[in-house]
């Protein structure tokens, strides 16, 4: 009986409280009883006479007229349980508020526990209690803000027309500016088109919390008549010079569609001002407005509004995506590529995800469009690609494997910190590609079991990519999981990407040199080849005093200036 014990306690819920007692007395006292006596006799009788293979054959049987029982009934016990559920309110497994008495409940509105009292209207609110308009409308005058905001949302939610007649009256008297927004939109809502004539005074309030509330209400629920009222106030917020007025106009549209007001955007999104311009990036985010896309991205080369640009970004489809691959190889700033990279992969389109996997070749986006792709839950069936991407990936791990066996800890210590990270980084980008292939969740929960500080955990991380992943893919990225040293992980690929360069210097030289490597690692190597004046080709230094990037010119005149300090003093 005890797996039916749920669907009971469902059943129980559709009988009147006075009732359940007597219903629960009969079944457990009287029904099972019998039953199971029933039952105990019939086992008796046939191991009696040595018949207890019958009961093989009675299990298959009822089994069987029980299967086609069920079939049979099936819709109409779903259709009778939600008859059942339509008429009663079940609040938890072992709680119903109809075991309750409205006492103690109309006693928690009269706390002073705010919590207790907006509980407890809810709780009279779901057990239908007959004077529930009562209680609201004395609840409106309660000193708590919360109670009240809460009485105009259950007023909201239960659409009580009939309580019009009382708002109309509490408006001439709430003196808190956020109930009485929030009241004056529910005026409108409620009272359509009648209510304009009530709420348009409050249209030119001096609180701008509370004229927002009049001029939202009469946007939204007034009709062609309210837009016109409210639509010329908004029309004035706009092309006033006020700051604050333009922060209403723009709070107020960030939260209705009208297209008539879309045009003094354009305006606002050159202000100077970071709050204006943000606010009206955020209502051509709400909005959907695909004109101001060109807008929005040169936003985006911007420091101040970048992070509000690409949130608004996210709120369109797929039809931007022409604009956003075109300003992706327009601009020149990475920022802004990242920034792009975050909204294209939320797109979640075949075209979409095969651009951004174009884009992996360039060193500085790798990082960030794994970490993306594996965010927008993208996903292939092409072990091919994914093989592919991981060797990529284990071929940038071992060179930076190879940097760090011939950096001394002690004169590049901070460079030796940068590469033990981009490292750790590449080897996150390998769970995420395996990601892309295996299931999601599994690999979720490796990488936080790689990244503990346990070595169980870190070896049962390794050990779940081992079962999971196929015999060839177990070969490119097992080595490197493995928790052995730099030099064992590098002989393991030595006959598959054997490293042609062995000269420390050589190995440095090439680490500076190329363009393609982390900014910051490239940075840090130079100041520390600088600081400790380590003995380094000068002609190379001074190469990179001409190099495209203005970071890595200083400090290389700064480094070539201690070369040859140390130069000349060895010379001395």
């Amino acid at each position: 009986m005890s797996i039916l014990t749920a669907t009971l306690k469902v059943l129980y819920q559709s009988i009147p409280t006075q009732q359940r007692i007597k219903v629960l007395t009969i079944k457990e006292m009287m029904i099972e009883p019998i039953s199971i006596g029933l039952v105990g006799l019939l086992l008796l009788a046939l191991l009696s006479f040595d018949m207890i293979y019958i009961i093989y054959y009675l299990i298959l049987f009822v089994s069987i007229v029980w299967m086609i029982i069920s079939k049979m009934l099936r819709n109409y016990y779903k259709l009778s349980l939600e008859k059942l559920l339509s008429q009663r309110e079940i609040i938890a497994d072992t709680f119903s508020l109809d075991t309750i008495d409205n006492k103690l409940l109309l006693k928690g509105i009269q706390s002073d526990n705010q919590i207790e009292v907006i509980y407890s209207l809810d709780s009279l609110i779901k057990v239908h209690y007959p004077d529930i308009n009562t209680l609201l409308v004395e609840l409106l005058n309660h000193p708590n803000t919360q109670v009240r905001l809460s009485v105009l949302g259950f007023i909201d939610q239960l659409d009580k027309e009939e309580l019009l007649g009382d708002l109309k009256q509490h408006i001439k008297i709430e003196s808190d500016d956020t109930v009485l927004h929030d009241l004056l939109r529910l005026y409108c809502k409620l009272g359509s088109m009648d209510a304009i004539e009530t709420i348009s005074p409050y249209i030119h309030h001096h609180h701008p919390e509370v004229q927002k509330g009049a001029i939202l209400g009469l946007l939204q629920y007034g009709g062609i008549d309210g837009i016109l009222v409210a639509g010329k106030v908004l029309d004035d917020l706009f092309s006033s010079d006020k700051r604050a007025d333009q922060v209403i106009s723009l709070n107020i549209l960030k939260q209705i569609k009208t297209p008539s007001f879309y045009h003094p955007l354009s305006k606002l999104l050159e202000s100077d001002d970071i709050e204006i311009r943000s606010l009206a990036i955020t209502v051509i985010g709400n909005l959907k407005i695909t004109q101001f896309i060109p807008n929005l991205l040169t936003n985006l080369t911007t420091d101040d509004y970048r992070s509000i640009t690409g949130i608004a970004l996210l709120k369109f489809d797929f039809k931007i995506f022409p604009q956003l691959r075109t300003f992706f190889h327009q601009t020149p700033s990475i920022e802004s590529k990242y920034a792009l990279i975050k909204v294209i992969a939320m797109l979640k389109e075949e075209e979409s995800y095969h651009f951004l996997l174009d884009q992996l070749t360039e060193p500085q986006l790798s990082d960030m469009i794994y970490e993306k792709l594996f965010d927008s839950d993208f996903s292939t069936k092409n072990q091919d690609l994914i093989e592919r991407l991981l060797h990529q990936e284990i071929e940038k791990i071992l060179s930076f494997l190879h940097l760090l066996t011939v950096l001394d800890a002690n004169l590049f210590p901070n460079s030796f910190l940068v590469v033990e990270e981009f490292i750790a980084r590449k080897i996150e980008n390998i769970f995420s590609i395996i990601g892309f292939y295996y299931n999601k969740k599994t690999i979720l929960q490796a990488i936080l079991n790689y990244q503990s500080p346990s070595k169980d955990k870190r070896a049962y991380a390794v050990e779940v990519i081992d079962n999971m992943v196929s015999t060839s893919m177990r070969k490119i990225v097992l080595p490197i999981l493995d928790d052995t040293n730099s030099k064992k992980k590098l002989s393991s690929y030595a006959t598959d990407m054997p490293e042609t360069v062995q000269d420390p210097e050589k190995i440095i030289g090439i680490a500076i040199s190329q363009e393609e490597r982390p900014l910051i690692l490239r940075l840090s190597l130079l100041y520390e080849l600088g600081q400790h004046r380590y003995p380094i080709d000068i002609n190379l230094i001074e190469d990179l005093t001409q190099d495209p990037n203005p970071e890595i010119r200083q400090t290389a005149l700064w480094t070539l200036h201690q070369l040859k300090k140390a130069h000349h003093a060895t010379d001395d």
